[in-house]
């Protein structure tokens, strides 16, 4: 029957730097003592099976033909066989089913490398962006994790003997619930506040303090991020909530606070917003 040449690692496609095996196989064939021929030449061993490619580079491309020979037989040549060499390195991604654990949960990140196969994972976690990645699982196959801590994840690819790595991917940060509700508190904490009045609003954390946080504001006709606890808006009635995150924590959504204001015809106007 007609020889096949594979190819490992599996393709459809190699990268630049890459070891590479071309091999001929005979369906069939066993028992047979076989030599090979192929096209081009296999300079280093040209009767091998097996046309190996150390560091595989664009001048590699091309078609590839084998031809074994052997107890008087000859075969056919093989049908060609075109390597696809990527000159780019190899890239790997990163992405989360969702990017908050929600408490006593768990979420999934999955790993790829473009259309590329034969690839198993090692996988990275810092604490925060401007710490160090430690390694918390290498060589692991089928690209998907699941985690249930917070932090800022990434991961690579490799496959090979010796190891093939692609390029770090992109950060996904994680963040988990933190069992902390913030309150939304008034200032000045008057009960007659007046329409277009500048009032400030404070997202408070108990037992949070000395915290780095940053916050979230969601409010009538927008959601702000900002970096402040305080949020100052004209006094035109309703609904306010935030919530902090710090490096990987986040807490709950505050109570909704109703900001009613006084108006100088109808005092019972209020603006009203469902969540």
């Amino acid at each position: 029957s007609k020889p096949t040449v594979t190819l490992q690692p599996n393709g459809p496609v190699v990268y630049r730097g890459e070891n590479v095996t071309l091999r001929c196989e005979i369906q069939g064939g066993g028992g047979a003592q076989w030599t090979y021929e192929w096209s081009p030449t296999n300079r280093n061993s040209p009767t091998s099976n097996e046309f190996r490619i150390i560091r595989v580079s664009e001048s590699d491309r091309g078609t590839y033909w084998c031809k074994p020979r052997g107890n008087y037989l000859i075969t056919d040549w093989s049908d060609a066989f075109i390597l696809t060499v990527r000159s780019d390195g190899a890239t790997a991604s990163l992405t989360a089913e969702k990017t908050i654990i929600p408490a006593g949960g768990s979420v999934d990140l999955t790993c790829s490398v473009d259309t590329s196969t034969d690839w198993k994972f090692d996988w990275f976690r810092q604490e925060s962006e401007s710490s160090t990645a430690q390694l918390i699982t290498s060589n692991e196959p089928g690209g998907v994790l699941r985690v249930s801590e917070g932090g800022v994840y990434s991961c690579r690819g490799g496959r090979g003997d010796p190891v093939f790595y692609t390029e770090t991917s992109n950060n996904v940060t994680i963040y988990k619930t933190a069992p902390i509700t913030p309150t939304v508190v008034q200032q000045p904490s008057w009960s007659q506040i007046f329409r277009g009045e500048n009032v400030t609003l404070r997202c408070e954390i108990q037992g949070g303090g000395g915290a780095q946080w940053t916050y979230e504001w969601k409010t009538t006709s927008r959601n702000l991020l900002t970096s402040s606890e305080k949020w100052i808006t004209a006094a035109n009635g309703g609904h306010h909530s935030c919530r902090a995150r710090r490096d990987n924590e986040l807490t709950e959504w505050s109570d909704v606070y109703r900001l009613t204001v006084t108006c100088e015809s109808d005092c019972s106007q209020t603006i009203k917003l469902r969540f």
